[in-house]
């Protein structure tokens, strides 16, 4: 009875990694003063990217893509269907993110209204006691006795000496890679470092996925839903639900790209240029910078172009807006015009290039250094 007591007031909560477009409100969290143990792996949550939260008085236990398949759940997500967990019965390997960045005692946490589905039965989050919560990106599904024990058949308990212990019954291990053979490959491909950089789908799914350029190893990099991506030295550009993230080739980390939230940039365009990047609304093609603010005095996008280090930007015609406009390599805008711009190309350290009106009889031969 005691043990049943305390799981009852335990809450495990499985994060998957997603970006979604919900209203949601504002709550804190802080981090947990004891320890947490699962399938005899301890976590280190000090340095932990997705740290234990304790929302509420209950605890809240992060799950990644492959801490989340440790336990035996599988998390799948999609704008169309919101989240899925269900309990799979197979075990992944233990992978805990750790950083090197010490975390603070007090976050800020959000409560979502996404759709919710466990083993095929719906959930309401608004009206669940402890519901999911997100942080850092990253969803928080919130675990109750009817979770952890009914339906995903766990044996967990708390105690002052060991604090909380988990464990996943008859679960098997097995190599992660077993369960990305169904995916095929979506986009183009992107080489780094002995690696093929891809986007896969399996029908309904996309994910961005590392190919090992020796042997047939196949991991899958994010839970995220990632359709393209554009790659800039060494990073990957895409965007996942309403913003953009990058994914560092180096440290194989997925970092938010910019702070800018837009509901109608899920199918964007991004526009790298030096530390800047800028955006194309889906919506009303307009460009906009990292702040969210328009440029080019709203302008449509038209097409743009990279001629050694200058970015140019073509722009539909609009009143009191230019036609082009070219940007240098640390994102400063060096040239603008209400002329046709063509045959740019560089000669020497300059930039070259013709603009001409719009029936193309004044015409002038223009450098930017």
């Amino acid at each position: 009875m005691k043990k049943k007591l305390y799981s009852l007031m335990l809450v495990l909560t499985f994060l998957v990694t997603l970006s979604v477009k919900v209203e949601a409100r504002t709550e804190y969290a802080t981090l947990p003063r004891f320890d947490v143990t699962l399938n005899g792996q301890r976590v280190d949550n000090t340095y932990a990217e997705y740290p234990l939260l304790v929302y509420k008085d209950i605890t809240y236990f992060p799950m990644t893509y492959h801490t989340s398949r440790f336990l035996g759940v599988e998390t799948n997500w999609s704008e169309a269907t919101g989240l899925k967990i269900n309990k799979t019965g197979i075990a992944g390997k233990f992978e805990f993110y750790k950083t090197n960045l010490k975390n603070s005692d007090k976050y800020q946490v959000s409560v979502p209204e996404f759709a919710i589905t466990v083993n095929g039965r719906y959930v309401d989050n608004m009206s669940e006691q402890y519901p999911l919560l997100t942080f850092r990106d990253i969803t928080y599904f919130p675990m109750t006795w009817r979770f952890g024990v009914d339906e995903f058949g766990w044996d967990y308990e708390f105690t002052h000496q060991r604090g909380l212990v988990i464990n996943s019954k008859k679960a098997e291990t097995v190599k992660p890679e077993v369960k990305v053979k169904k995916f095929e490959d979506y986009s183009k491909t992107e080489f780094y470092n002995g690696n093929y950089y891809v986007v896969k789908t399996d029908g309904t799914s996309y994910r961005l996925f590392k190919d090992s350029l020796v042997g047939s190893k196949s991991e899958q990099v994010s839970d995220m839903e990632i359709k393209s991506f554009i790659r800039e030295g060494n990073k990957l550009l895409f965007s996942s639900g309403d913003s953009y993230y990058s994914y560092d080739l180096e440290k194989g980390r997925i970092n938010r790209e910019s702070t800018v939230t837009n509901r109608n940039i899920s199918a964007a365009t991004a526009i790298r240029i030096g530390n800047e990047t800028f955006y194309v609304d889906s919506k009303d093609a307009t460009v906009v910078n990292e702040k969210g603010e328009k440029i080019n005095n709203g302008a449509a996008y038209m097409s743009s172009k990279k001629v050694g280090d200058y970015t140019i930007i073509q722009f539909a015609t609009k009143a009191n807006s230019d036609r082009n406009q070219i940007y240098d390599r640390f994102g400063r805008l060096v040239y603008n015009t209400d002329r046709e711009i063509s045959d740019a190309k560089m000669e020497g350290y300059q930039l070259t290039f013709t603009t001409k009106n719009a029936n193309g009889l004044d015409s002038q031969r223009v450098s930017v250094r």
